[in-house]
């Protein structure tokens, strides 16, 4: 029997000269370690650093910020990792130099773990610097798109989990999350990859073997990942990590048995007791 655990992390927001928020990230590490949980394989999935001094101009900070991001990631050896771009990792030159693609994909005991790239490849564009940073939107650029189809077309039949920052979907969860529509305004589109309908038809394409998507950015207003399930996908909408002042003190964790595939689920854990909430049973 084959089990796979992994850790999915989220809006870390390191600024390094507020040291809660590296706490968060080191304790939330420690929480998915060898002492606890004990994953494989971890997922980071945006908003890495904060950049809220500077959001479109450059500051040296950025380095200092994904430096300190890197060393705490780096602590931890026992669990492979992958991590993805958010609206407030905005220089993504940097984001390569210390973290690499913005999309990638892992196999593990024959599970396929991809992350992908949620925000537009002219960031710092007027336009979309303040789409990305006022109204929090994203868009899934056709390159990954492409990328995407590509790695899904590698292999059809493979049970596969994607993360990524932005929304695939509308909800109606939490009282700071209104009704997600097509309308461009702060309170609609918050959280939400613009063309995610253009994702979806892509993934839940009956021909590939799409089990669940986890996705970050949903600000602060539930308490555990919330689901929806669209034609035999499960979207999780995960709560953003530590915001100063929040206090959130949870991950969200997954429990994969590739050999009995109906015993898999989904957890959120409370990181000051280590107490597990089931969320949901998954299957392929």
């Amino acid at each position: 029997m084959a089990i796979v655990k992994l850790g999915v992390l989220n809006d870390p927001h390191i600024v390094t000269e507020v040291s809660d928020y590296s706490d968060w990230f080191d304790d939330a590490l420690q929480e998915c370690g060898p002492s606890q949980v004990d994953c494989d394989h971890i997922w980071v999935l945006g908003d890495n650093i904060s950049n809220f001094k500077t959001y479109t101009t450059w500051s040296d900070d950025i380095y200092d910020d994904y430096y300190e991001f890197t060393r705490l990631l780096n602590n931890y050896r026992t669990f492979t990792k992958q991590c993805c771009p958010g609206n407030h990792d905005i220089w993504k030159d940097v984001y390569q130099k210390f973290l690499g693609p913005t999309c990638s994909v892992k196999i593990i005991s024959g599970l396929r773990f991809i992350v992908i790239d949620t925000t537009p490849k002219n960031l710092r564009t007027p336009l979309w610097s303040r789409a990305m940073h006022e109204e929090q939107f994203g868009h899934v650029d056709q390159w990954v798109l492409d990328w995407l189809k590509e790695e899904l077309d590698s292999d059809t039949s493979i049970p596969t989990f994607i993360g990524c920052h932005h929304g695939l979907l509308p909800h109606t969860f939490g009282s700071e999350i209104y009704r997600l529509d097509t309308t461009c305004s702060v309170g609609h589109n918050y959280a939400l990859a613009l063309n995610h309908k253009v994702v979806n038809a892509l993934i839940e394409d009956s021909n590939y073997n799409v089990v669940a998507v986890f996705q970050a950015h949903n600000g602060h207003a539930y308490h555990h990942p919330v689901y929806i399930t669209q034609n035999g996908v499960d979207y999780f909408f995960l709560k953003h990590g530590r915001m100063g002042g929040f206090g959130y003190d949870r991950i969200c964790w997954v429990y994969l048995d590739t050999t009995t595939p109906s015993n898999s689920r989904v957890y959120s854990r409370m990181i000051s007791t280590h107490a597990d909430t089931q969320i949901k049973a998954l299957s392929w």
